[in-house]
């Protein structure tokens, strides 16, 4: 057996030799030690970062990097911590903390950190020293091949936001000097198959394209909305809430948050600066900003002016109705849109009762945004300028608008032949 020894280099700090031996083989490994010394923690105990490794020389180059960031701030207490307790701590920092980030972003981050990113057969595991982009970059293509529901492939937009949340944690920590550099930064979400490479087999779940409805289908679908008939449909779901959608191109959150102080029915006008904020699953939290920011006025049509008297004589025939049912809270004091008891529209009935009108109408069953793809599609096949289109769908610039709804506008391009013809 070698004789350990404890001889050192100066300025190497503790280094020691402690041999061990494998279980199984019986083999004998030679194993070298080195720690810093980190002070007490709160319960008076000696505290130590420790490195080893297969030769003193390897060890004695850990330890000085080790030196190295503690004379740099680097809290080397926190650099043996799992990615899962930064996580906790992330997390808890976030909720005890106004203003880093609103209630419901919160309450739709914790499942996809509880699920995707602490579980110790995600990332959960790996120590924050000794992440690395290759391990970040292995637990993207596990969650984009296997990561969904029933181990189905997740979508890139899915798996893009799984890792800017694990940039933003790592990110928490480099401030807060609990390591030197974010390896989240330099990390590549997997290729799936392009047109440059169409025989490559498919990396992320396809992800359906937003649909729109064509101007017939617009048409036939306003005509069950405002029907007066007794076959027409009966839905919890007041129909204004769905002309509202088609005659504004307003996002759901938009539409949900309206108060009746934002509608002017005299002058036809009505104001989007409030939105409703939801927590994972849709449960209603508050009443907050839009997601831009951006206040819009806009003019109602006629139609939507008619529409928004009916709802109003409904929902005071509702409240009278419900009687002590009606709620009291007063988050949603003056809502617009309103349950038959006064509190928020459910999403799931929503989209429920939509679906029923769609069938009765004879088009297809598209969602509640795709009303407000339908808004902005129809815009633009009238040639309406896209910065309008912009403004009505409340953006603050026109990439959003250039890259979802240009493709409508495409055909032979000819406005250069006046100019370069000519010279």
């Amino acid at each position: 057996m070698p004789r350990k020894t404890n001889a050192r280099s100066h300025g190497e700090g503790s280094i020691y030799r402690s041999d061990y031996t494998r279980p199984g083989s019986g083999v004998e490994v030679e194993r070298w030690i080195a720690s810093v010394d980190l002070g007490f923690g709160p319960n008076g105990k000696r505290l130590r970062k420790k490195v080893t490794g297969p030769s003193r020389k390897a060890v004695a180059d850990k330890l000085r990097e080790l030196r190295r960031q503690q004379d740099a701030k680097v809290d080397l207490r926190k650099k043996s911590m799992t990615v899962a307790d930064l996580a906790h701590e992330w997390l808890a920092h976030l909720e005890n903390n106004e203003g880093t980030k609103e209630e419901g972003t919160i309450l739709r981050l914790r499942p996809r950190v509880a699920n995707h990113i602490i579980p110790s057969n995600r990332i959960g595991r790996h120590q924050l020293d000794e992440l690395t982009v290759t391990q970040i970059e292995r637990w993207l293509r596990r969650e984009a091949e296997s990561g969904g529901k029933g181990g189905k492939p997740q979508a890139r937009i899915t798996c893009r936001d799984y890792k800017q949340i694990l940039g933003e944690m790592l990110e928490w920590a480099v401030a807060r000097r609990y390591i030197s550099w974010n390896p989240a930064r330099l990390a590549k979400l997997p290729k799936d198959r392009s047109a440059t490479n169409p025989d490559a087999p498919s990396v992320y779940k396809e992800s359906k394209a937003k649909e729109s409805f064509n101007r017939e289908q617009y048409a036939r679908l306003i005509a069950v909305l405002t029907s007066s008939a007794d076959d027409a449909p009966r839905t919890a779901t007041p129909s204004a809430y769905f002309i509202a959608m088609l005659n504004t191109g307003a996002r759901p959150g938009e539409i949900d948050g309206l108060r009746w102080g934002e509608v002017d029915l005299e002058g036809r006008s009505i104001t989007f600066d409030f939105a409703m904020k939801r927590a994972d699953g849709g449960k209603p939290i508050r009443i907050g900003a839009t997601k831009s920011g951006n206040r819009r006025d806009l003019e109602m049509t006629e139609l939507l002016a008619s529409a928004l008297r009916r709802q109003r004589v409904l929902q005071a025939e509702r409240r009278l109705a419900a009687g002590p049912l009606w709620t009291s809270d007063p988050r949603w004091a003056d809502l617009v849109f309103t349950s038959e008891v006064g509190t928020p529209i459910d999403p799931s009935h929503a989209r429920r009762d939509f679906k029923k009108m769609c069938a009765c109408a004879g088009v297809p069953r598209l969602s509640l945004y795709e009303m407000r793809h339908t808004v902005a599609s129809l815009m633009v096949d009238a040639d309406i300028p896209l910065r309008e289109v912009a403004d009505l769908l409340g953006h603050k610039d026109l990439e959003m608008v250039v890259k979802r709804y240009r493709h409508r506008t495409e055909g032979v391009v000819k406005s250069h032949v006046a100019v370069l013809g000519i010279i």
